[in-house]
């Protein structure tokens, strides 16, 4: 419905933008499990990771329009982007239940090998 009414530049634009923030969700997905927020600032990994996802909605949109203004700005998100990941990474401690979860999936499947 969309496509009959928008131009295809517009569209295409969109398309990227979308695919780009399809993946930083997923992999927002995961760092949510594997990291919390301390408990001095809480919600700080939900902040971090929504401006990391809206930076590279912005970056893809960026890209998309080319010229000087577009690489200049990617560039720009492109280094907030880093920025944010690497504040995340100093300021929030991997989580005790996901690695609690993932040493007793890896127990389950050392166990169940057989051995040979």
């Amino acid at each position: 419905v969309i496509a009959t009414f928008v131009p295809f530049t517009y569209l295409d634009d969109l398309i990227s933008a979308g695919i780009l923030v399809a993946f930083t969700m997923t992999n927002w997905c995961v760092v949510a499990l594997r990291y919390e927020s301390p408990p001095s600032k809480p919600f700080l990994l939900e902040k971090l990771l929504g401006m990391f996802n809206g930076l590279a909605f912005l970056c893809g949109i960026c890209i998309g329009r080319g010229g000087f203004f577009g690489i200049s700005s990617s560039c720009g998100c492109g280094v907030c982007m880093v920025g944010s990941a690497v504040y995340l990474r100093w300021n929030c401690s991997k989580s005790t239940i996901a690695a609690d979860v993932i040493a007793a999936e890896d127990e389950a499947d050392v166990s169940s090998t057989p051995l040979t």
